[in-house]
């Protein structure tokens, strides 16, 4: 067989890749399997081998130091495990006419020989999410999380050599943009697959029982065999675990949300393999493979996550670099200083004392965007940085080391009071209304002074013009007070509703956390009891179907004996004739014979 198979993971998930490994070598003999670890070094010695799993690191593909580290840079761990898929796809090709990449949340259930010819003959082998429009019930998945995804999986993936040229290019596209953002249309790997049907040879791969999944299990009907699962009475050749979680088995994927259109109860087969799988990854080590940190995770230096935005500010410097936009690289968090200059990169940027972290932050969120509209106004930008202390405390989702400096902060009741008189006031309505007696104070002006009394005159125009001005100014103020006296005592109140809110939240979730331990109890209990209703079903009707043959046998026996019984009782009669008859006959005698 020249069939090869591969996956790509980090070292805290290795028990699901060993899993797809050991399936794909049971159904797949003389073939081998090749796990890319994305952060291999320094990685323990696995407890567990196996002759033909090849455990290596991104180096065996051909990936440089330097170019794992800009990698690990811009992409998450998920992402950066998508990236490398091509590249380990070219490498099985050197070896092989045609190779299978299989997601690490994959279990091989039956044969995938044909693949082989396929990919030798078309070069490229794709599988699409579903076979049939999504139906329009309002479940989920829909057709939105659908165009999102994208129509063909990256979870299973066949290429022949003649697939090189499409392995180049999905190569050199996730280079930059593997990133996974929806809602800009990027998903990983995933989205370039759209691209393939119009531009390199393909074939789709239309069989229903390849790479089964919660996206598509509504228009494939599923069985239990007695030791797999069957869509439309054929045995599926693999099942995509994704989504599936230990900690909650009574939901096949967390990323059905709130309306499902699977449930676990509706797919007893289904659900038998999930516990199957999940019983596997247990004894497989997987709490123990989880425990390992992943390498890329935080800088070194003093532990600052790489988190999302930190990846997205280092993605966007870098294509504004390879541009030609900016002289310098942007400074790595995986250098030699530990990712020092890195941090000090973060906390800086075109606007003081906010840095390029905080500040996309606050582009990431229209709500803070109206909250605190300029962040070059002073004002603006210390109650910004004392949000975010404030909010971190609460939701600590900022790396420490990136908030604020304590006097970047400032409180309200530490304004000054210079500050704020350089705030314009919003103008009262009065005051944008005309005036018709400055009219006269303006002619009055432009009279010429040659009597004392035009002072006094324009004294007095000036001063009826602007009666009952400051006057109204006090009246304002006072209404404003008013008003904002009954708003501090609505907040107040609110504020009191929402701490017992907050009071009442834990004890509800824990409430909701015992009625889905008890729901989970029961669909187990449930399928328990089905099964052993199903047992003693059969065991009934083996029993009825003895019961009928016993019976029938015991009416054949009966006639059997009958029929003897009439014989013998005919023969009885028949000799007690014939005694009769005898002794009826007056005996002989010699003499009269003679």
């Amino acid at each position: 067989m020249t069939l090869a198979a591969c996956t790509v993971v980090t070292r805290n998930h290795l028990a699901f890749a060993r899993i797809t490994g050991r399936s794909w070598l049971d159904h797949h003999r003389g073939s081998t399997f090749t796990i890319v670890v994305v952060d291999h070094d320094g990685m323990p010695e696995p407890s567990w081998i196996h002759r033909d799993i090849r455990l290596v690191g991104p180096d065996a593909l051909g990936v440089t130091e330097d170019e794992l580290r800009t990698y690990a840079s811009i992409y998450g761990a998920a992402e950066l495990a998508c990236v490398l898929k091509p590249a380990a796809l070219i490498r099985l090709l050197d070896d092989t006419d045609a190779a299978v990449y299989l997601d690490a949340d994959i279990e091989v259930l039956d044969s995938m020989d044909e693949l082989e010819d396929l990919a030798v003959a078309h070069g490229v082998v794709l599988s699409p999410h579903t076979l049939h429009p999504m139906p329009e019930d309002g479940a989920l998945p829909d057709h939105f999380t659908m165009l999102q995804a994208g129509m063909f999986n990256g979870g299973l993936v066949a290429v022949g050599r003649d697939g090189i040229p499409f392995l180049t290019w999905w190569a050199d596209r996730l280079r930059r943009d593997g990133i996974h953002e929806p809602s800009v249309g990027m998903h990983g790997d995933q989205r370039w697959l759209d691209q393939v049907p119009t531009w390199f040879p393909h074939h789709i791969l239309r069989d229903p029982t390849y790479n089964v999944a919660y996206w598509n299990l509504h228009e494939r009907p599923t069985t239990w065999d007695g030791e797999t699962v069957r869509v439309f009475d054929r045995r599926i050749r693999c099942f995509h675990y994704s989504g599936l979680m230990d900690a909650w088995p009574a939901r096949l994927s967390r990323f059905l949300g709130d309306e499902p259109r699977i449930e676990l109860r509706d797919h007893p087969a289904v659900a038998r393999l999930c516990r199957n799988y999940i019983e596997q990854c247990r004894s497989a080590g997987l709490a123990a493979d989880q425990a390992i940190p992943y390498r890329f995770a935080a800088a070194d230096a003093d532990g600052t996550p790489v988190d999302r935005r930190a990846r997205r500010l280092w993605r966007n410097a870098l294509l504004a670099h390879e541009a030609g936009d900016a002289a310098e690289l942007p400074p790595s968090p995986f250098a030699a200083d530990g990712g020092r200059a890195w941090v000090a990169w973060l906390r800086t940027g075109p606007i003081d004392h906010v840095g390029r972290y905080l500040q996309l932050l606050w582009d990431e969120s229209p709500d803070l965007q109206r909250s605190f509209p300029d962040l070059t106004d002073p004002v603006h930008r210390a109650r910004f940085c004392t949000w975010v202390v404030h909010h971190s405390a609460e939701n600590p989702d900022i790396p420490p080391t990136l908030l604020p400096d304590h006097e970047d902060t400032l409180m309200d009741d530490e304004i000054d009071a210079d500050e704020r008189t350089r705030r314009p006031r919003l103008p009262d309505v009065r005051s944008q209304q005309p005036v018709p007696e400055l009219d006269a104070a303006r002619h009055a002006l432009e009279q010429p002074a040659e009597e004392t009394a035009k002072s006094w005159t324009v004294r007095r125009i000036v001063g009826k013009a602007m009666q009952g001005r400051d006057e109204r100014a006090d009246e304002v103020t006072r209404n404003l007070m008013a008003v904002v006296a009954e708003l501090t005592a609505r907040i107040a109140e609110l504020g009191e509703r929402i701490n017992q809110l907050n009071d009442d939240i834990p004890e509800q979730a824990d409430r909701i956390d015992t009625i889905r331990d008890e729901a989970t109890v029961l669909a187990y209990e449930q399928q328990g009891l089905t099964e052993r209703i199903d047992q003693i079903d059969l065991t009934v009707e083996e029993e009825r179907e003895r019961l009928d043959g016993a019976l029938e046998q015991d009416i054949i026996t009966s006639s059997i004996l009958a029929d003897a019984e009439a014989r013998l009782t005919a023969e009885v009669a028949d000799l007690q004739l014939r005694l009769d008859k005898l002794d009826d006959e007056p005996p002989r005698r010699d003499d009269e014979d003679d």
